[in-house]
């Protein structure tokens, strides 16, 4: 079941709550969002982050309201103070500080550490919520310097440790034969992949922006690997999706990439209509075929 219980939707979506009761309730489901298993076994996201994107998705006007809630109390916020908000999410010190923030009453701290979490574990729909706003030119303006500024630098940073947590992963795995080979590069915002097999490669290019996630990452790919430009293609369209629509982090990019082009090795040919061969959302193959 990929509903979020009652309880939380009706505390999220309350028009009753105080500004500070708001942001905890939020907070609180952000964390679990995070606490809750990234990942089972079988590569798929956890339930409750699959439920909270699924209920944001189908009711814009929450995420839309919270956002300039939240915006409001804390672009004014010093450069200092936000430092006390943009930390690792699961840390000791996140919890002390969002403990000390409820106690004191600190709106503005709770409320950029809130949009810190939204933008951290929601890039798609921080991407559409940010797209699809009804802000003049001068607010737009202004809230993208504030995230290029202020939280980019560190989510960034972010998804580049968890990528290094998942290319040392990547070298202690002997799931491939050993004429294939996986290399993983990062020089500043450029995540440069290449797959080799014997004397050929293949290549992946993610492009990162300043203003990640309010900007979408920018997909590239090469390599002289003869395959048709149609899969080359489909290939690339794959990765774009996961990261522009899925939510998806650089590292799940990568891992997709690398078993979607490893399934066309073996013959599996790719969705007509989403271009993957491995499920988006599942990271299995599929079992209905298309019609």
């Amino acid at each position: 079941d990929r509903k979020l219980p009652k309880e939380f939707t009706d505390a999220i979506e309350s028009s009753n709550a105080s500004d500070l009761e708001s942001i905890i309730v939020w907070s609180l489901v952000l964390d679990l969002t995070f606490t809750d298993s990234d990942s089972s076994s079988d590569g798929n996201s956890s339930s409750f982050r699959r439920a909270v994107t699924e209920f944001l998705r189908a009711n814009d006007e929450v995420l839309t309201d919270f956002m300039k809630k939240c915006l409001e109390l804390a672009i004014p916020m010093s450069e200092d103070d936000f430092k006390q908000v943009c930390l690792s999410p699961v840390s000791d010190e996140s919890f002390d500080n969002f403990r000390n923030s409820i106690s004191s009453g600190d709106k503005s701290l709770l409320a950029g550490r809130a949009i810190f979490l939204v933008l951290l574990r929601f890039p798609a729909l921080s991407r559409r919520w940010f797209d699809h706003s009804d802000f003049d030119l001068a607010s737009v303006n202004a809230i993208e310097f504030f995230v290029k500024k202020r939280i980019s630098p560190q989510i960034i940073e972010f998804e580049l440790q968890a990528l290094q947590r998942f290319k040392k992963d990547l070298t202690e795995q002997d799931d491939f034969d050993e004429d294939i080979k996986m290399r993983i590069r990062i020089i500043g915002r450029e995540i440069w992949t290449v797959f080799s097999f014997t004397e050929v490669s293949m290549e992946l290019t993610l492009l990162i922006p300043e203003a990640f996630p309010l900007l979408p990452v920018n997909v590239k790919g090469g390599g002289d690997m003869q395959i048709s430009s149609a899969k080359r293609s489909h290939l690339m369209m794959g990765v774009t999706r996961l990261l522009t629509m899925k939510d998806g982090t650089f590292a799940e990019a990568i891992s997709f990439w690398q078993h979607n082009l490893k399934q066309v090795f073996d013959g599996v040919e790719e969705c007509p209509i989403c271009y993957s061969v491995l499920h988006l959302s599942s990271s299995q193959m599929p079992k209905v075929a298309c019609p």
